[in-house]
């Protein structure tokens, strides 16, 4: 091959090399192994030239004739062969075999260096072609730096969520955990909102909610301890006290049901916390997973925030839900409810047969649900009894809160006696005595048709199983008095 050919081969060479993004070429340059650099340097630099000029060397330095032999390739056949090989083998390591050298704060670095300058769509993709997920703690060390970046953390919320479970396991600290999750749960448009919505409906999280279910299922346990529930708990409370001296507020303004499914209370954003914490709580009870320690307060702090943006005169329309907060208080014992519904009464279901079947299927004796869910609702409830005392809740209101979200399970016939009593010394043992009539009165006149003054007076009405439970709460509440 002539100078005019080779010059041709090089041309196409360099012109391979140079089709590659810059990235790329550094990236390849940082994670291939030395060897292969050195080694396509010594074939590019020294060997193919000293064979292509081979011939001339050798009428100057007659010793090198020795060098070869009868029958054998000429050099410059040689320096092409050799030259196709690199060819094809930096074409292989570009598409097939790829670079797969470990991670190291070199490659990381230049991450970091170059996450400003490409979109994120474009540096992720390159992200994954040339590094794997952390598999250990050290190297969850070495990936640190990147991946706490605020732009890796706000590209990923955006566009691959899903991606946080592949480290998730090596977080150690709350403040590193707070610090990816809360980009996800601010953006109204990421993919915890929208995944909430679609579960519009469900006790608990669908099949079809995969970030949901990464954060509330397969790493639960690992979420709780970094403080899940704390930081949607803090979140939903910022969101409140954001509205507070607002006069317009969204908030502020009479409920008005929603006309289309699934639509109504999301143009509320603290609406997707509160039922965020509810499919977290009913997903784990239907997976009989253990969440103690427990947040008791969990749901009380947002109604407390509540509450003190409310106008203390207490003046409001006489409707069902004067205003959002009162819709979302009465939505947040509602969950409550839920969860005792599917934690403590029986239910069907199909078995593998495809056979229905009755059963306490998420209840045991020994579980901290028993005390825990009542707990919850006391803690939560107290925070209506303190905006009663500065006159900004009714006692209407609590008495309807305690109607549908307390006593429709307390009296019905398959209530587990376990979570009764615990509903009896959590619950009814704290209402104050002020409000205990009216509670009564609402939920005896409800159920049974009956009064508060019928009740003390122990006529009862009812089948058996309600006179007896009716029985039941009067020896407890003349106990307490």
């Amino acid at each position: 091959m002539d100078i005019n050919g080779w010059l041709t081969v090089v041309t196409v060479f360099i012109a391979l090399i140079a089709f590659l993004p810059q990235h790329e070429r550094n990236l390849l340059q940082i994670k291939l192994p030395k060897w292969e650099i050195y080694g396509s340097f010594i074939l590019l630099i020294i060997l193919i030239p000293y064979l292509l000029l081979f011939r001339k060397l050798e009428t100057r330095i007659p010793i090198l004739s020795k060098m070869t032999f009868k029958g054998g390739f000429e050099p410059c056949n040689i320096a092409f062969f050799l030259f196709y090989l690199i060819f094809l083998w930096i074409l292989t390591r570009l598409f097939v075999i790829k670079p797969r050298r470990k991670t190291n704060h070199n490659t990381i670095n230049y991450f970091n260096r170059i996450i400003s300058e490409l979109p994120f769509p474009q540096f992720f993709s390159l992200f994954l072609k040339y590094s794997e997920p952390p598999n250990t703690k050290a190297e969850w060390t070495v990936y640190r730096p990147l991946i706490m970046n605020p732009e890796f953390l706000k590209g990923i919320q955006q566009y691959q969520s899903n991606y946080v479970f592949k480290f998730l396991k090596f977080i150690g600290s709350d403040a590193d955990f707070k610090s990816l999750m809360l980009p996800i749960i601010k953006d109204t448009q990421s993919v915890y909102f929208t995944e909430i919505k679609k579960n519009d409906g469900f006790q608990s999280i669908s099949q079809r909610s995969p970030f949901l279910l990464g954060l509330a299922v397969s790493h639960l346990q690992q979420s709780l301890k970094l403080g899940l529930r704390q930081i949607v708990s803090d979140s939903a409370k910022t969101l409140i006290r954001l509205e507070r001296g607002k006069m317009t507020s969204p908030y502020l303004q009479e409920h008005l049901y929603g006309h289309m499914r699934g639509e109504e209370g999301y143009d509320l954003p603290v609406y997707y916390h509160i039922r965020f914490i509810a499919l977290l709580y009913s997903t784990a009870i239907q997976n009989l997973i253990n969440t103690h320690p427990h947040m008791h307060t969990i749901y009380g702090g947002m109604v407390e925030e509540m509450v003190k943006n409310l106008d203390e005169t207490g003046h409001y329309p006489e409707r069902e839900f004067p205003t959002n907060y009162h819709w979302l208080i009465n939505e947040i014992f509602g969950e409550i409810s839920n969860w005792l519904d599917l934690f403590g009464t029986e239910s069907t279901r199909t078995n593998e047969n495809f056979e229905t079947e009755d059963g306490y299927f998420y209840y045991k004796d020994n579980s901290t649900y028993i005390d825990f869910i009542p707990s919850c609702f006391h803690f939560t409830a107290n925070e209506l009894f303190k905006g009663f005392d500065q006159d900004r809740i009714t006692s209407a209101f609590i008495a309807k809160i305690f109607h549908y979200h307390l006593f429709g399970y307390y009296f019905r016939h398959d209530a587990k006696l376990a979570i009764l009593t615990s509903i009896e010394q959590n619950v009814i043992r704290q209402i104050p005595n002020q409000l205990l009539a009216d509670i009564f009165d609402k939920t005896l006149d409800e159920h049974f048709a009956s009064s508060y003054e019928k009740f003390i007076a122990r006529q009862f009405s009812g089948d058996a199983r309600e006179v007896e439970r009716q029985d039941r709460l009067l020896k407890f509440y003349v106990s307490i008095l």
